[in-house]
């Protein structure tokens, strides 16, 4: 299994912390989910058609990102 999860800070160009980034990466597939403040993601993959700023609010949006790493695992 080729398998790779990072969590790495969000920083600006000035070195700031402002989010945190969650990256899935299996056999050349990978996804990354990135936390923007007050419940909202910025998502990226190379696969989906779905709006990459996602309320993580809804757990519509929660299954959506769920479903996505599967896909990334498979």
């Amino acid at each position: 299994m080729t398998l790779k999860i990072y969590f790495d800070p969000l920083m600006d160009d000035e070195g700031n912390i402002i989010g945190r980034q969650l990256v899935f990466e299996n056999k050349g597939k990978y996804l990354s989910i990135e936390d923007i403040g007050d419940g909202m993601c910025v998502v990226f993959d190379e696969v989906s058609d779905i709006d990459p700023i996602l309320d993580m609010r809804k757990q519509e949006n929660i299954n959506k990102v769920n479903d996505l790493i599967e896909k990334v695992m498979e």
